[in-house]
């Protein structure tokens, strides 16, 4: 048997009324037309939006362990204002606390980075983090490589330096990871808050140009009949 899609107004209410209106193609407004028509075919082969959703999640899935095609989809998503946010300070957290924790237990600098470069997931981000250990042999600051790089939030060089300045900066990069994770926590709380007031409109909106176009098709009847 076709798997059935799961019941919706525009699935099982919709087809209804296409059957009522079959006769009319040329008097049915065309928006109700076409949402008579989208509600016929989903009912008949909705199942295979969720087939091709799996499709190209897995497809996108396989590409990912492709390295051009990973470092161009880190690239992007870090181009993506609200993303952007929720990786970088997801990164720096466990960046900046796992490298103050190495510092704070006396691991050499050095060292240290380069064993917390391996956690970094984005590979955008991996490879702006790479040259931080070069600069560090070369003499420069660990806090003026942020400072030249605008891709790290502005506060992250600002707080570093004065770590570096009061001579720990272990305990700096720990202070720096509870604040990026702070960030983080709110911005998903925000996004928690919003998103069910904006799931309930948008469910209203479409449910409200369902019945519009229903009743508008209903009173275009009435009208030809009489």
């Amino acid at each position: 048997n076709t798997p059935h899609p799961p019941p919706t107004p525009l699935v099982y209410v919709i087809p209804k009324f296409a059957q009522i209106f079959q006769d009319l193609t040329q008097k049915v407004q065309p928006l109700t037309m076409f949402l008579l028509q989208t509600g016929i075919f989903l009912k008949e082969y909705g199942w295979i939006i969720p087939v091709v959703f799996l499709v190209v999640f897995f497809g996108v899935r396989q590409l990912y362990r492709l390295p051009r095609f990973r470092a161009l989809l880190d690239r992007v998503v870090l181009r993506i204002p609200f993303v952007r946010g929720l990786v970088l300070h997801s990164e720096l957290t466990r960046f900046c606390s796992t490298l103050g924790t190495m510092l704070q237990s006396g691991v050499p600098i050095i060292r240290a980075i380069n064993l917390v470069q391996q956690l970094v997931v984005n590979s955008a981000l991996a490879q702006a983090l790479a040259p931080i250990h070069g600069e560090i042999k070369v003499g420069r600051s660990f806090s003026n490589y942020f400072r030249t790089n605008d891709l790290f939030p502005a506060r992250m060089p600002t707080m570093l330096r004065i770590a570096e300045e009061q001579g720990n900066l272990g305990e700096g990069l720990l202070s720096l990871s509870i604040y990026f994770e702070k960030d983080l926590q709110q911005s998903l709380n925000r996004t928690t808050t919003l998103l069910g007031p904006m799931v309930i409109l948008a469910t209203g909106l479409i449910i409200g140009v369902i019945v519009v176009c229903i009743y508008s098709a209903i009173i275009s009847v009435t009208d030809i009949q009489f």
